[in-house]
């Protein structure tokens, strides 16, 4: 249970205790308004804060991080794809290639892929 539905469920504690109050005359009608306005606001905050933390969640199961939704690139389409940050190109050589060699008389570059 999150914060915030805690939260929901002491304030229905005390939306009941401020209306038994002002049944057993312990409260006046202007308290009692004045007190159960108090706590309708205080359930909208929380109801819309329960809301956002709910949007993010969906947002997140929904984020390209994540490899079960990420689009599917050639190498190609990968390197020369604007969307994808260099760091996240440079990350993924860092995993798959070993060493990278340079051969200056052959005008080569050779890579070396790493072996699981």
């Amino acid at each position: 249970m999150t914060l915030c539905q805690s939260s929901l469920k002491k304030l229905a504690l005390r939306e009941l205790r401020i209306k038994e109050a002002y049944e057993a005359g312990i409260d006046t009608l202007p308290e009692y308004q004045e007190n159960k306005q108090r706590l309708q606001s205080e359930r909208a905050r929380l109801n819309a804060l329960l809301a956002s933390a709910r949007k993010q969640e969906t947002a997140k199961k929904q984020n390209p991080q994540n490899p079960s939704s990420a689009p599917v690139y050639t190498l190609r389409e990968f390197f020369e794809s604007d969307a994808i940050p260099p760091e996240q190109k440079a990350a993924f050589l860092c995993r798959v290639l070993e060493e990278i060699v340079w051969d200056k008389q052959k005008n080569r570059l050779s890579f070396f892929l790493r072996t699981p």
